[in-house]
């Protein structure tokens, strides 16, 4: 079983955002991380298997090809790609998001064995990160504008 864990390391969107959200007493990011999963990590998975990696996958082996009778990468029933891509796959807390379940030989696949080289279909791409980015900051937007049109006392904002 393949157990693809993301933690995002809010320090890379800054000191700032950190500092903001435990302000407004924020540190619980399940919503914006099941934003991210939805709207980014998905279809990015999907991406991936769509054309073949990001960066692109070795070819399969003649004798892979022969066997299957086509050239097509980590596509055979379809059950790896259908789970990897399925934001329902994903188990979310409130700090980290996890790809988890699958098949069985999904992690051979990702990470690769002695005779088979990694094809890895779980990857956060760098532009994906932009896009969490975005969705973490929007977040935090909503929040600290119903803590202003709600008034809480006791912020220094």
């Amino acid at each position: 079983m393949l157990s693809f864990d993301w933690r995002p390391d809010l320090f890379i969107f800054g000191g700032e955002f950190i500092a903001f959200s435990k302000q407004i007493g924020q540190d619980d990011y399940k919503e914006p991380l099941e934003e991210s999963v939805d709207q980014v990590l998905a279809p990015s998975i999907s991406l991936n298997f769509d054309v073949e990696g990001r960066p692109s996958w070795e070819p399969l082996a003649p004798s892979t090809v022969a066997a299957k009778g086509s050239n097509a990468i980590l596509i055979a029933s379809g059950e790896m790609a259908t789970w990897a891509e399925d934001p329902g796959s994903w188990d979310i807390s409130s700090t980290e998001a996890a790809l988890v379940g699958g098949p069985d030989y999904a992690v051979y696949h990702q990470e690769g064995t002695s005779k088979m080289p990694a094809r890895p279909f779980a990857v956060v791409q760098p532009d994906d990160m932009d896009d969490i980015e975005n969705i973490f900051w929007d977040w935090l937007d909503r929040k600290f504008d119903s803590v202003v049109v709600h008034g809480k006392p006791g912020r220094n904002l």
